[in-house]
């Protein structure tokens, strides 16, 4: 997935907007082992390094399956208790997930636009493990958003 940087500079900026926002800090959380692109760490590494021109972002990598457990429902709530202790009280909490509700990139850019005027201290963005978010990481999500239709434009463009 190839993000083009007018993408990045619009959802960053909100210049599509029409309104005047503060950048607002972002933190990108994934739950992988290294940067395949096969978890989703990739297209987050290069997302963030485009970002990152714009606005602060804070990237914190969590092992997944920390106990090496061979129960999957075990190992997602290790993982999302790891998850939940890297989100600060006051954060929102979007959660990047195949299941949830599809954006184009204006609704993302509105997103953070809204953040930013609702006085949010940050954004944080949670990439699951291979088994997914746990329920309590989807619980305290402020949102739960897939971003194929945004990937899948970007990369077109």
């Amino acid at each position: 997935m190839t993000l083009s940087p007018a993408f990045v500079r619009r959802i960053c900026t909100t210049a599509s907007l029409s309104r005047a926002v503060r950048p607002i800090p972002l933190k990108l959380i994934s739950v992988a082992k290294g940067t395949s692109s096969k978890d989703g760490t990739a297209f987050g590494n290069e997302w963030a390094d485009k970002v990152r021109r714009y606005t602060q972002i804070e990237e914190l990598q969590i092992k997944p399956n920390p106990m090496n457990t061979k129960d999957p429902k075990i190992a997602k709530q290790q993982e999302g208790e790891r998850v939940l202790k890297s989100v600060r009280a006051g954060e929102r909490l979007i959660v990047l997930d195949e299941r949830g509700r599809d954006l184009k990139s204006e609704n993302f850019a509105e997103i953070l636009a809204q953040a930013s005027d609702e006085g949010w201290p940050a954004v944080v963005f949670a990439i699951g493990g291979p088994y997914g978010h746990s329920p309590e990481v989807r619980e305290r999500a402020d949102d739960v958003i897939r971003l194929t239709a945004i990937s899948d434009n970007t990369s077109t463009g």
